[in-house]
């Protein structure tokens, strides 16, 4: 679902109002992520992440839930037709699989949920009357056009390998430049790629083929070794390079991809209606080389 501008502001509006009715029973909220991040660069946004140390008991006397609780203390509320995601403030424990950190703990210190975030660009907040509250310095870098890793860059790709995803996936949508240390880290850690299930990995490559600089990260998928751990894309990845291909459909890409190399199917959970889409371009390819 696509929002226009006055859907956007709307949707807005709606998550301040859950911020004033947190604040007005003592508890502290805000707005946080991408939603906040996007808003400061004026650039679309759909989701609105919230975050508060209020916790489950409170949440659901408040609003209407439309999911239950996660173990990690966040859930959806429908308010005013809108649905919010909303999360207690927490620390973690160390992380055991690359993934998951082996514990959580909740907490009253808005710093410590902060602190646990991926990059210093999605840690921002936002109160219920628009101001921006910055602890890790995200608004410099946002103003620089940069992509931080939070305190140690090492540790923050280390403990969830999905960030070095979701770093590649910052570039494809902003076009920012990835920091030295942060950039040291991707290169030193990049072998994590390796301890993400494919559906995550493939999630991550089809939001990157809907971004506006989808290219600038296939360089850096390139340069960063990242097309190792790639299985079934990245001769398609190389092909695109190599022809200095600039305009792509994602439909395009995947059927590229499939006849440049067809364990690709293998490799990634693609829906029926993508399989049939590549399936289809590679029938009519092969067709006509026969023909």
């Amino acid at each position: 679902m696509l929002y226009n501008h006055n859907q956007q502001l709307n949707k807005l509006k709606r998550a301040q109002q859950i911020l004033t009715i947190l604040k007005n029973q003592g508890f502290e909220a805000f707005i946080v992520g991408g939603a906040v991040r996007d808003f400061c660069l004026r650039l679309p946004f759909q989701d609105i992440d919230i975050t508060t140390n209020a916790n489950f008991q409170h949440i659901q006397q408040f609003f209407s839930l439309c999911s239950e609780r996660n173990i990690y203390g966040s859930y959806r509320i429908l308010f005013e037709e809108e649905s919010f995601d909303i999360a207690t403030y927490r620390k973690e424990g160390s992380y055991l699989d690359h993934r998951h950190p082996s514990s959580i703990e909740f907490t009253n210190d808005i710093k410590d949920d902060i602190l646990r975030r991926d990059f210093t660009i999605n840690a921002l907040l936002m109160d219920e009357k628009k101001n921006i509250i910055d602890y890790v310095d995200g608004l410099n870098d946002l103003m620089h056009h940069r992509i931080k890793a939070i305190k140690n860059p090492n540790q923050k790709l280390k403990e969830d390998a999905l960030r070095i995803m979701k770093l590649f996936y910052l570039q494809a949508k902003l076009n920012f430049n990835i920091e030295t240390r942060t950039y040291q880290a991707l290169i030193l850690h990049i072998s994590l790629l390796k301890k993400l299930k494919a559906d995550k990995i493939l999630q991550e490559i089809l939001k990157i083929l809907n971004q506006k600089y989808w290219k600038r990260v296939f360089i850096s998928f390139q340069q960063t070794k990242a097309l190792t751990f790639l299985n079934g894309f990245a001769k398609g990845i190389l092909f695109v390079l190599e022809h200095e291909i600039t305009h792509l459909e994602e439909k395009i890409f995947l059927g590229l991809s499939f006849i440049l190399d067809q364990t690709l199917i293998k490799h990634f959970p693609f829906d029926k209606k993508r399989k049939k889409i590549m399936q289809h371009i590679a029938h009519q390819y092969f067709q006509k080389r026969v023909f």
